[in-house]
C-alpha cells in the first residue's frame, strides 16, 4: 500500500509544470521504486493535464485580460479622485 502512495506522489509531481519528470524521477529513485513503472506513471502524469490546458487556456487568458482591464480602470478612477 505504501508503494502505491509513492507512485501517486510521482504521478502528482510529474503534473506540476516546472518540476515535471525532472522532479518525479529523482523522487522515485530516492524511494527505491522500480524504474520502468515509475517512468510510465510519470509520463502519464505529465501528459494528463495537456488536454485541459488546450481546452481552458484561451478562456483563462481572456478572463485575465478582462480582470486586468477592470483593475486598471479602477486604479485610474482612484488616481483621479486623489488629484
Amino acid at each position: 500500500m505504501k508503494q502505491y502512495l509513492h507512485y501517486l506522489i510521482v504521478f502528482l509531481i510529474s503534473m506540476v509544470p516546472l518540476i515535471e519528470i525532472r522532479g518525479a524521477m529523482p523522487y522515485a529513485v530516492g524511494f527505491d521504486l522500480p524504474l520502468v513503472p515509475s517512468i510510465i506513471v510519470a509520463v502519464i502524469g505529465n501528459m494528463l493535464p495537456v488536454p485541459f490546458i488546450f481546452l481552458f487556456a484561451r478562456k483563462i487568458l481572456m478572463w485575465g485580460k478582462r480582470y486586468r482591464r477592470r483593475r486598471q480602470s479602477r486604479r485610474a478612477g482612484h488616481d483621479q479622485r486623489r488629484a
